[in-house]
């Protein structure tokens, strides 16, 4: 048996698919079907079931795909060893909405650690396909974003792996207004506090909480684009405030907010799920690079909960 075969079985559980799973390896649907028939002769057994609504693993099926990812876990692990301490950094991110703060978190990193040769890299595969290269390598760090639904199998995948998970803490949002508006005269702000208010968002739909500002009787209907006309539009009218993540807070809107005119106030009772997540190999299997990077995390990005 292969070491490929057994990516073919892990890549068919996961995706539920010989053509998926042929497509994400870069190989043909023949080559994936040539591989389960051969583990089934080599075993004696039937390891899958096609029927009308896909496949179908049997029991002896899903065992052995559960020891394939442990060996493949344990594989990856062997070909770490040979790697130089203090190869290039390497850190996959995906799935990122607005991929300042990882920018940020990089640069600043570097302007520390001059001698550490990192690079970032967008991969824009989901989940922990995030660690895979597109010549088959594998990177070790990686960010990603995910659904509730989606992270139970990231997580069991991680396991498997030898690889940690860390989340990003929950997010709070911030109220921006002219500095006229009675509303930044507080330091804090809670929910009831923007009751009747009228609130200006850049896409409304898109945002899990505007469920909570309609119990709180907001005026949600005005959408105004992009951060530029939201801002002019508060330095305009001291009636108007607009919410956003202080996770995801641009450029554009620290500019605004150096000019005096406009001001922040978080809301310390409007939390969100960030669904952002941080991989990395267990602490003990880190390079020197890579302990570096990971101390550095802990140090400054308050925003991940890390457990060794």
């Amino acid at each position: 048996m292969l070491l490929s075969q057994l990516e073919y079985l892990v890549a068919v559980k996961e995706f539920g698919s010989m053509n998926k799973a042929a497509a994400e390896l870069f190989c043909s649907q023949p080559t994936i079907t040539n591989a389960f028939k051969s583990i089934e002769n080599e075993f004696g057994c039937k390891i899958i079931i096609r029927t009308s609504a896909g496949i179908t693993f049997t029991g002896i099926g899903e065992r052995i795909v559960e020891d394939a990812r442990v060996i493949l876990g344990i594989t990856n692990r062997w070909k770490e060893y040979n790697q130089e301490r203090n190869s290039q950094l390497k850190i996959s991110f995906s799935g990122f909405n607005d991929r300042s703060t990882i920018l940020k978190l990089l640069t600043a990193y570097r302007g520390e650690n001059p001698n550490d040769n990192c690079a970032l890299v967008f991969n824009q595969k989901r989940g922990l396909r995030v660690l895979q290269a597109e010549d088959g390598s594998m990177y070790r760090l990686g960010f990603i974003q995910h659904t509730p639904q989606e992270l139970t199998e990231t997580v069991k995948l991680a396991n498997d792996y030898g690889m940690k998970i860390a989340k990003l803490n929950a997010g709070c949002f911030a109220v921006y207004g002219n500095i006229r508006n009675a509303l930044m005269k507080k330091e804090n702000l809670r929910l009831a506090d923007l009751a009747g208010q009228k609130v200006v968002l850049k896409q409304a739909k898109d945002f899990s909480y505007i469920d909570k500002l309609n119990s709180v009787n907001c005026d949600c209907s005005t959408e105004l684009g992009d951060h530029d006309n939201i801002m002019i539009a508060l330095m305009n009218d001291d009636s108007l405030i607009s919410l956003s993540p202080t996770t995801m807070q641009t450029e554009d809107e620290d500019i605004y907010l150096r000019s005096g005119a406009i001001a922040m106030r978080k809301i310390i009772d409007c939390n969100m799920e960030l669904n952002q997540y941080f991989i990395f190999p267990a602490f003990s299997r880190l390079t020197e690079s890579e302990k570096a990077f990971v101390e550095y995390i802990k140090k400054t990005a308050v925003m991940f909960e890390i457990e060794e």
